[in-house]
């Protein structure tokens, strides 16, 4: 009963993953807050900020903000009108992986740097400048999101086992499909630019650049 319970809980999540966290929009909103909070954080008190409820938080980010970058990322988000960023181009392990595991798992300071130099070519391939946060990656984190580390308990011997040796089930699912499948990696892009950057017939060639120009840089010690 156990083991099964488990396996439930771990297709639960695996639904949950699929349909609902990294579902496009989810991402884009979660890329434009997380892009916030990275260029305001150095001036905020963190401590207070975490003990804030949300409507508070919410005042003391944008207030932090000011008329800097940030302020239009959490005006799309908390304004009287959401303007969620726009997907412009998406990877996986079945479309084109190469770009994918290139971008998969990297420090969120190196994808920024890489989104710069992407917005920079960007900006001459279509003749307007592609702003640095106008153009978000958001790509699976470092380490697995989803992990069951759960011992199952055998009375008859007296023993626990781990829930990914009993059952594949949950091997496949919290392991390779989780992180390898159901998450892709996306580039966001303001509402303003989507029509311009979508006439352009060389967007993974110019992607692949922006990756070697910065795994070139400091980032690739």
């Amino acid at each position: 009963k156990g083991k099964t319970a488990a396996e439930m809980m771990v297709f639960a999540r695996y639904v949950m993953f699929s349909e609902v966290y990294w579902h496009h929009a989810v991402r884009s909103a979660t890329a434009m807050l997380q892009r916030a909070f990275y260029l305001l954080h150095g001036d905020l008190d963190l401590d207070s900020l975490f003990r804030s409820n949300e409507p508070r938080m919410i005042e003391r980010l944008c207030e932090a903000a000011g008329s800097g970058p940030a302020a239009d990322l959490l005006d799309g988000l908390f304004g009287p009108k959401r303007r969620l960023y726009k997907r412009f181009a998406e990877y996986s392990l079945f479309q084109q992986p190469e770009i994918y595991e290139r971008l998969a798992r990297q420090p969120y300071a190196w994808l920024v740097a890489c989104g710069e130099a992407l917005a920079d070519r960007l900006s001459r391939a279509i003749g307007r400048r592609v702003a640095p946060d106008e153009l978000l990656f958001d790509a699976p984190p470092v380490k697995l999101e989803v992990q069951f580390q759960v011992d199952i308990y055998f009375p008859k011997e007296h023993v626990y086992r781990p829930l990914g040796e009993i059952s594949p089930v949950v091997k496949t699912l919290a392991q390779r499909q989780f992180d390898d499948y159901v998450k892709r990696v996306r580039i966001y892009v303001h509402a303003n630019l989507i029509d311009d950057l979508r006439s352009l017939n060389n967007v993974a060639e110019l992607v692949s650049d922006a990756i070697t120009a910065t795994a070139d840089t400091e980032w690739s010690s």
